[in-house]
């Protein structure tokens, strides 16, 4: 049988607590297939916008440049902007937030703190702040960045940090 080709279903291969069902159907074959259009993501419509800053809390992610595998960093995180609700009855709508990682240090007695040429400092004078607790609550505007997942470029929200 070539693989273009419909399989054919038979009788005693459908079966049910009732017995045999006849079931009038084709089995799609990869000829069936059409480009079919369907609702993509573009982030780029948020752009320059602002977004309310929500969460700013302090993480550890992997790191290949500390010994210990390891860093800390700041997460800032904005409102929801936008929501993408659930395909199924047992799934949980997604939902898309701003968000910006910054790399915090931590000394010798264990305070967490960041440089004065850091990135983080540059988006706290940015935000006029001048301590991250009082970036909640702050409007920041929105950028669209691409960042490469598994081989494939993804687009991800953030926030213009100079």
């Amino acid at each position: 049988m070539k693989m273009s080709e419909p399989m054919e279903l038979k009788e005693e291969e459908i079966n049910n607590a009732d017995g045999v069902r006849k079931v009038d159907c084709k089995v799609p074959t990869v000829d069936d297939m059409k480009p079919i259009e369907y609702p993509s993501l573009e982030l780029e419509e948020y752009e320059g916008n602002k977004a309310r800053i929500d969460i700013a809390e302090i993480v550890e992610m992997p790191s290949k440049f500390d010994p210990s595998g390891k860093q800390w960093c700041l997460r800032v995180k904005s409102e929801v902007i936008l929501s993408i609700p659930a395909t199924s009855d047992e799934g949980n709508d997604m939902d898309i937030r701003a968000s910006e990682l910054f790399n915090v240090i931590k000394n010798g007695d264990n305070t967490i703190g960041w440089g004065k040429k850091s990135n983080l400092q540059k988006f706290l004078v940015k935000m006029k702040c001048e301590h991250p607790k009082h970036l909640i609550g702050k409007k920041a505007t929105l950028r669209v960045y691409e960042k490469e997942i598994e081989g494939s470029p993804k687009q991800f929200l953030g926030f213009i940090k100079e």
